[in-house]
């Protein structure tokens, strides 16, 4: 559902108690409003930040490996057609199921 550009009201600047039931509900759509869209920000950013903490968790094991010997392989899936008449094989998967 879309944020909504809601319409001014006449008594918008009077006391709460004196507002109309009509303002006082357009007053509460567009709080409701601000606080979804302050949580959404929060959400995006909590989860940018875990991201970047699991990349960097990543590279160290990553680093931790090839400081022990390992030798580190990532697959590349090519996309081929899995028979004559068809779909190609999803690439994306099969790339995935090989790196882990």
């Amino acid at each position: 559902m879309g944020d909504v550009e809601l319409p001014q009201s006449p008594d918008e600047d009077q006391p709460p108690e004196k507002k109309g039931l009509l303002s006082r509900g357009v007053g509460a759509v567009k709080q409701a409003q601000t606080q979804r869209a302050e949580k959404q920000a929060q959400g995006a950013k909590a989860l940018d930040e875990r991201f970047k903490a699991d990349e960097e968790a990543l590279r160290v094991q990553r680093q931790a490996l090839l400081d022990r010997g390992y030798e580190l392989y990532e697959y590349r899936a090519v996309s081929i057609r899995s028979t004559l008449v068809g779909d190609k094989m999803n690439a994306g998967e099969l790339e995935g199921t090989l790196n882990t």
